[in-house]
């Protein structure tokens, strides 16, 4: 049943990756050492905050991606199932990330989009009215959505609840 409660929305961009090689495609690019201790101190950070905990996180498909999303369920101790996969978010510019929070089930009430710059960075500038312009690796907002759905949620007051990078 849909409640007359806010929606909280967290975006980060996937923790530091391996060096691009021309051996290696972009996409399979993994986590390095130090974007898996990224990956955790901004778990850890969340961890603190339990009414923001994710029930859902959509993530790009990327390998980079899909790592960070994985530490983050596993230091919130929430299952793997939560992660929903989605290839768009890869390559997706604004409008597909924007078009993807659309399309979320407004039973949930707080999510998690995973993803890549630039597209991250633009989403975060354009949900806090510039305050935020660039996402490094692992940093996360998190934003309250004054609204019970998530259709036109960009529209909607938004209230910025805190900012974290782990560098």
């Amino acid at each position: 049943m849909l409640g007359n409660e806010n929606k909280f929305l967290i975006i980060m961009r996937h923790a530091n990756a391996i060096k691009y090689n021309p051996a290696l495609s972009d996409f399979q690019r993994d986590l390095t050492e130090q974007g898996i201790h990224q990956a955790n101190l901004s778990a850890n950070f969340l961890a603190n905050y339990p009414h923001l905990i994710p029930q859902l996180i959509i993530s790009s498909s990327a390998k980079r991606a899909l790592h960070t999303a994985e530490i983050v369920a596993d230091k919130l101790n929430l299952p793997y199932n939560i992660i929903d996969i989605k290839d768009t978010l890869y390559s997706g510019d604004l409008n597909t990330y924007i078009d993807t929070i659309y399309q979320v089930d407004d039973e949930i009430s707080r999510l998690m989009i995973l993803g890549h710059n630039p597209s991250i960075s633009m989403l975060s500038y354009l949900l806090t009215n510039k305050e935020v312009n660039k996402m490094k690796t692992a940093s996360m907002l998190g934003l309250e959505i004054m609204n019970n759905k998530w259709l036109n949620f960009d529209l909607k007051p938004k209230k910025t609840l805190f900012f974290f990078s782990p560098e």
